[in-house]
């Protein structure tokens, strides 16, 4: 009996062996990593002409940089040859995510910057090199649109008072918002003519962006005025309204420290808040509170040289622009003009649950609000997220979860 449970034991102990060597076997790696490599050509975006003559352009010293699926980015610009081409090597298997960034200089004073990127650029160690070609377009230099959060807190309320935008200023100059204005493009609705007049296009080739639905200006001078400034890297947190949400509604955010308020003068319902400069609604006769939509908008930013919103707003002097939706347009319609934005962000932002969507570095600008911004777990007025709040889908749970927590 002793004889048949030793037996037993060794047979039983040599078949583990067996599966542990096996499974060993099976985790060694087969070829040497770290020797992967995309190759990238530079060149430009026919919007580009718009702005500039991109063949007079130089395609040497085009800034590159990669960033992989774990956040991780190059520890190092790469810089493209005579021909706007460079090599990006010793890189593992996996995906990555391309960016390339000029800046040409016309003069002493004026600068013109030109980027673009593309995703899920795939290498495999050892293998054939694919090609990352990336056209560049311009980019309006200055402040920019950081943060928007406009769908609300989590909460079993329809409560979306604590909407709020952010600007930066990603330059190392100090600039002035004196005069700026914040226009609201609607994406629910066009004209119904033919050929339709889509809010947020330049629909009669003037070089205005049309279909302004609301428009409220920061007090100032445009261009000239030195009276509200924004340092470099500086977050200015624009409220709709000013005060602690968190005292009529738990998860929602402290805006009592807002740099300003929108305020329409004309409205009733709409108080002003002492102590907070006033962005102020300028448009004729509406008697609207600045708020933005719940589930898809388009939010423009411009130097205000050009407030004459009946017929448009001059596109030359949008500094930034924003199109966010919930969902991916069924129609395929584009609402704002691909001169200022390329893409959406927002998509699977549902309303009443915390989310915010913000720059995944702040002032990081490429004019494709798609793989500009990130959507986050919860709102950071003044503040910056971190690699920690990005939302990601499949962990619903877990925001929902977080938000569940603040409300006890």
């Amino acid at each position: 009996m002793k004889k048949r449970i030793g037996c037993t034991c060794f047979l039983t102990a040599l078949l583990g062996l067996s599966i542990l060597l096996s499974g060993c076997g099976k985790k060694k790696p087969t070829v040497s990593e770290g020797f992967g490599a995309i190759k990238v050509k530079i060149g430009f975006d026919i919007t580009s002409r718009t702005f500039i003559d991109p063949d007079t352009m130089r395609i040497d010293s085009v800034e590159v940089t990669w960033l992989d699926i774990y956040g991780r980015r190059s520890k190092h610009p790469y810089y493209t040859d005579s021909k706007g081409e460079v090599l990006i090597d010793s890189l593992f298997s996996g995906k990555y995510k391309i960016d390339a960034l000029r800046v040409y200089g016309f003069g002493e004073e004026k600068k013109v910057k030109f980027s673009g990127s593309r995703g899920s650029i795939a290498t495999v160690t050892m293998s054939e090199v694919p090609t990352c070609e990336i056209n560049l377009r311009y980019v309006a230099t200055g402040v920019k649109i950081n943060e928007i959060y406009y769908g609300g807190p989590y909460t079993n309320e329809l409560y979306y008072d604590d909407q709020y935008m952010e600007l930066y200023n990603p330059e190392d100059d100090t600039l002035y918002l004196d005069g700026y204005i914040i226009c609201r493009v609607s994406t629910s609705s066009y004209a119904n003519i033919t050929p339709p007049q889509y809010y947020g296009q330049d629909n009669d080739g003037d070089g205005d962006m049309d279909k302004v639905v609301l428009i409220v200006q920061f007090p100032g001078t445009p261009r000239t005025g030195r009276q509200y400034p924004i340092a470099p890297g500086q977050f200015v947190v624009c409220a709709c309204t000013p005060i602690d949400h968190r005292q009529f509604c738990p998860t929602s955010v402290d805006l009592s420290h807002a740099d300003y308020e929108f305020f329409n003068p004309i409205s009733t319902r709409d108080a002003d808040y002492p102590g907070v400069p006033n962005i102020t609604n300028i448009y004729e006769g509406k008697t609207t509170i600045f708020m933005i939509n719940l589930g898809a908008d388009v939010i423009i930013l411009a130097d205000g040289s050009d407030a004459y919103y009946p017929d448009g707003i001059d596109i030359s002097s949008i500094v930034d622009g924003v199109e966010y939706r919930s969902t991916v347009p069924s129609t395929g319609i584009k609402y704002l003009t691909s001169l200022i934005d390329q893409g959406y962000t927002g998509i699977g932002l549902q309303k009443y649950n915390g989310l915010s969507i913000e720059r995944i570095i702040p002032g990081y600008d490429t004019n494709n609000s798609t793989n500009d911004f990130d959507m986050i777990t919860h709102a950071t007025p003044g503040y910056h997220h971190t690699p920690a709040d990005v939302w990601h889908p499949s962990a619903n749970a877990k925001t929902v979860q977080l938000n569940f927590y603040r409300v006890k």
